[in-house]
């Protein structure tokens, strides 16, 4: 299957980006157990991923033709990243954060070949490292076991972004330790409260009538929710009087 034109990459801040690249993979010396590439999303609003597809093909070849892939799906979130995992060397180091997609492919630990296609399978997006003829301008610098080619950041996008696109393969990219990044890179993290019991000053048991019970709890700021009697829940606010059988 012919893969739709090379030509069609061009430098354009407003589209899905390869953003990092990583095929030291397990192989001795290496930070991860996997080879991955990494996607950014510079726009401000999610993409949706389905059909398109990762290649990736030696530093030797000129296109994609023939080339091996990994389809993706589900979405990039807006200034978000998307991880895909490709496949593990013969030994054993840290694991990926949670990829957003898995594949196979075996990628060059220092010189290759990277395109992105979307869903019409034309290439958008390609990232040449080491001494791969097929690139945007000129080829990143090689990677190796233990670095990565990582796209530089966009001075006019958010802070520590990864999106200078300038169709040169060579000042867009920078080689690095690894440091992938998947969708929930950035997303806020919901903090789980933890909640004390509500107590009140009477144990359960017979007490007079206008007695008064009061609720308390030790989380802190917490709103207090009560039923008496078997009705709606409402906020307490003050100590309930027992006018009789009273189940609170």
């Amino acid at each position: 299957t012919a893969i739709g034109p090379v030509s069609s990459a061009q430098a354009a801040n407003g589209q899905v980006v390869i953003s990092q690249v990583y095929g030291g993979g397990g192989n001795n010396g290496a930070v991860y157990s996997n080879d991955f590439i990494e996607l950014y999303n510079p726009t401000s609003e999610p993409v949706d991923l389905a059909g398109w597809k990762v290649y990736y093909t030696s530093a030797t070849r000129t296109n994609f033709d023939g080339a091996s892939s990994t389809t993706l799906e589900g979405e990039i979130p807006a200034k978000g990243y998307y991880l895909i995992q490709q496949a593990a060397g013969a030994n054993q180091f840290k694991d990926l954060p949670e990829p957003d997609a898995e594949g196979s492919l075996a990628m060059g630990g220092t010189n290759g070949v990277v395109g992105l296609a979307d869903a019409s399978n034309k290439i958008i997006d390609i990232v040449g490292y080491g001494t791969a003829v097929l690139n945007e301008t000129r080829s990143t610098a090689p990677i190796s076991n233990a670095t990565a080619a990582i796209r530089k950041a966009n001075p006019t996008l958010e802070e520590n972004n990864r999106g200078l696109d300038t169709d040169n393969n060579f000042e867009d990219f920078e080689v690095e330790t690894p440091d992938p990044r998947n969708s929930k890179y950035n997303l806020p993290v919901e903090e789980e409260t933890q909640v004390a019991e509500v107590t009140a000053n009477y144990t359960s048991g017979e007490w007079p009538v206008n007695t008064q019970i009061t609720l308390t709890t030790a989380t802190k700021d917490a709103t207090i929710f009560v039923s008496v009697n078997g009705e709606e829940f409402k906020t307490y606010t003050e100590a309930i009087t027992l006018t009789g059988k009273t189940t609170v």
